[in-house]
């Protein structure tokens, strides 16, 4: 998430926004890994809700994370972005959630 966050940060101060997005929702499948560990504040919460629209319904999407879903909405600085992109996410979305001990003790 955090990689992502920056490369939205970038294109906006070069001006490839387009470019940009065309080229996230071209993708089959998009994951996106730490979910939630930032919160989207500014720009990049709208940059985040016009990549999961552009993908509902069409491209796959992957998000991981370690967060509560309940807790999801406050990632957000904006009530009615998290709404917006929350409700794409979780329409179609399959859960899947992992229980036990984390394999990065075991190695």
């Amino acid at each position: 998430m955090n990689m992502l966050i920056e490369n939205l940060k970038l294109v906006h101060l070069e001006g490839r926004e387009t470019n940009f997005f065309r080229k996230i929702s071209s993708h089959d499948l998009l994951v996106i890994d730490d979910w939630g560990m930032v919160k989207l504040e500014g720009q990049t919460q709208h940059d985040f809700e016009q990549i999961i629209d552009d993908r509902y319904n069409r491209k796959a999407t992957i998000l991981a994370s370690q967060l509560p879903i309940a807790d999801w909405y406050s990632v957000f600085q904006s009530e009615l972005i998290a709404e917006a992109c929350l409700d794409r996410i979780v329409h179609k979305a399959l859960k899947y959630q992992l229980s036990g001990e984390s394999l990065r003790k075991k190695y």
